[in-house]
């Protein structure tokens, strides 16, 4: 049987100011393509829904969007701090917890790094640009094609990363403007930006529980990023 995958969303106004769920198809098109059955999670669905929700999806994909709540890791106000949802954050973070203490399978896009990051107890650079030394430029968007890769990222050996693509040097698309600062002891660094920059985690004790800092729904034509979500598929199926 095909997986039941669980998707965040955020959520955004029309043109006549209605309030809308919105999810950018990517998602849902490459947990598609890889044989997965995409299901979407509202961004203000009660948290006391977490355990029915984890009990019937298979795996659970938190997506990229708008910015943490600075409060929430004690980080540096920032003018660029944007998107901020404190429903989607809390909902997304009771989601990273439940996904580890369950062993079901988790994968965090962009955003969905800083979250599981801040849910396990780290902090975030919030404005990369600002507050780190010398970086490279993170924030190609919104004005550059989001599938433009922008640099490369080096792979640690024997991470689950590494032994899902097989290279241990790939290039990546860069779409945000923060990043993870420092790492909660739950996790592993698995990937760097040359400037140092994470660009991926996971916790190795855990059957698939990985964060990405690019954006591989972006990239679906490259073999590294089928190898990716197939991966995630296939450990949300066994």
């Amino acid at each position: 049987m095909q997986p039941i995958i669980g998707i965040t969303a955020g959520k955004d106004r029309s043109d006549t100011g209605i309030q809308k769920i919105c999810l950018i198809d990517k998602y849902s098109y490459a947990i598609s393509a890889s044989g997965g059955i995409p299901l979407v999670i509202p961004p203000d669905i009660s948290t006391h829904s977490i355990e029915t929700i984890i009990s019937r999806v298979d795996g659970i994909l938190i997506t990229g969007g708008g910015d943490i709540e600075t409060k929430r890791f004690n980080g540096q106000d920032h003018p660029r701090v944007y998107g901020v949802d404190i429903d989607r954050d809390k909902l997304e973070f009771e989601l990273v917890h439940a996904a580890e203490s369950s062993g079901k399978p988790l994968l965090g896009i962009c955003r969905g790094i800083q979250i599981i990051n801040v849910a396990l107890g780290g902090d975030l650079y919030t404005d990369i640009q600002d507050q780190k030394i010398d970086p490279l430029k993170h924030d190609w968007f919104p004005d550059y094609p989001r599938n433009r890769l922008s640099h490369s990222i080096e792979i640690k050996s024997g991470s689950l990363l590494n032994k899902i693509l097989g290279i241990s040097i790939t290039d990546v698309n860069s779409l945000h403007h923060q990043a993870i600062k420092n790492l909660p002891s739950k996790l592993s660094t698995t990937a760097f930006a040359p400037d140092g920059i994470i660009e991926a985690v996971e916790i190795r004790d855990h059957p698939f529980f990985l964060g990405v800092q690019w954006h591989p729904e972006w990239l679906f034509d490259l073999e590294t990023t089928q190898k990716l979500f197939k991966a995630f598929i296939h450990a949300a199926k066994h």
